[in-house]
């Protein structure tokens, strides 16, 4: 952290955070059109760790709807920040638990979707 920067963060670091915030807006992104490959070893590890854990009842307990509202739920305290955000987001879970969780093909992924207009 340069001298500057290192000052407001121990001073005010609400301030720091906002700061640091615009700028990361202000950045232009890559464009991928597929997640990076990082994310996509993140969702097979997880995968991996689900199927040590996840059992028939508790799968049958599991109530994907649900889930994915109290997921809406925590984006939209983003919309602050990014206005645009729950306009991309669909308004009901597009995947099934089995296409989630990679029932049959651990490597499944969504196939990329066009940009928002």
């Amino acid at each position: 952290m340069a001298g500057s920067d290192a000052s407001r963060y121990d001073d005010d670091f609400y301030a720091w955070t906002q700061e640091q915030a615009e700028l990361l807006r202000r950045l232009q992104f890559s464009g991928l059109d597929e997640p990076a490959g990082h994310w996509r070893d993140e969702i097979v590890e997880w995968r991996l760790q689900l199927e040590k854990t996840l059992t028939r009842s508790i799968e049958a307990k599991l109530d994907l709807p649900s889930r994915y509202r109290s997921a809406l739920r925590l984006l939209r305290r983003l919309e602050r920040d990014l206005p645009e955000l729950m306009r991309r987001i669909p308004p009901h879970c597009p995947y099934s638990l089995d296409q989630i969780i990679g029932v049959g093909d651990e490597d499944w992924f969504p196939s990329p979707r066009s940009p928002a207009p």
